[in-house]
C-alpha cells in the first residue's frame, strides 16, 4: 500500500513538472511584434571593428514610398526614388552631398506619425561575416498636430561594404 501511495506521488510528481515545462517552452516561443521589423538575422554576427559615418541633412522621404526593402543605397537612381532634397536658406540648408561611387547612404525609415519622434544613432559596427550593423534608439515624444515619416540617414565610405543589418534596441 505505501509503494502504490508513493507512485501515485512520483507520477503527480512528474506529470506536473512536464506541464510546468511544457508551459515554459510555449511562453519563451512566442514573439512579440511591434508592428516594426528589423533586418536582424537570427545569430548576430561578432562585432570586428567600429565604422566612421556622417548623417545626411536636409532630406525628406517621398511621399509614394510605402516601405524600404533594403535599408543599403548604394547608387543615385536608388536614392532618388526614395528620397527628395529638403533645401533651407543659408550655407547650412543644403543637402548633405552623397558621392555614390565612393560612399553609401543606410536608411532607417519609420511609419508615419502623429508623435514627435527620433532615431538616435548607437553604433556602426563591422561583424566578423562582413556584414555592417547598425544600432539605433528610437525616442518618443508628444502627440503633434500632423503626420511626419521619421527617418535618419547615414553615409558611409564604400570601402566598409556589407550587407546592412539594423538593429533597434530599447
Amino acid at each position: 500500500m505505501h509503494f502504490k501511495a508513493l507512485s501515485k506521488k512520483n507520477i503527480q510528481f512528474f506529470v506536473s513538472l512536464q506541464l510546468t515545462v511544457i508551459f515554459f517552452a510555449f511562453c519563451h516561443s512566442q514573439k512579440q511584434t511591434t508592428g516594426y521589423t528589423n533586418n536582424i538575422p537570427e545569430k548576430t554576427p561578432m562585432v570586428v571593428e567600429t565604422i566612421p559615418f556622417s548623417i545626411a541633412q536636409n532630406y525628406f522621404v517621398k511621399n509614394t514610398v510605402d516601405s524600404i526593402s533594403n535599408p543599403k543605397i548604394d547608387t543615385e537612381e536608388s536614392f532618388k526614388t526614395y528620397f527628395g532634397a529638403a533645401t533651407k536658406m543659408g550655407e547650412s540648408g543644403k543637402p548633405t552631398v552623397i558621392d555614390f561611387t565612393k560612399e553609401y547612404a543606410i536608411a532607417v525609415v519609420l511609419p508615419v506619425s502623429n508623435v514627435e519622434t527620433n532615431i538616435h544613432p548607437v553604433s556602426l559596427k563591422k561583424g566578423t561575416d562582413g556584414s555592417v550593423v547598425f544600432e539605433y534608439k528610437v525616442a518618443i515624444g508628444n502627440k503633434l498636430s500632423y503626420m511626419s515619416r521619421p527617418f535618419l540617414l547615414l553615409v558611409v565610405d564604400k570601402k566598409f561594404d556589407g550587407n546592412v543589418i539594423l538593429r533597434r534596441l530599447n
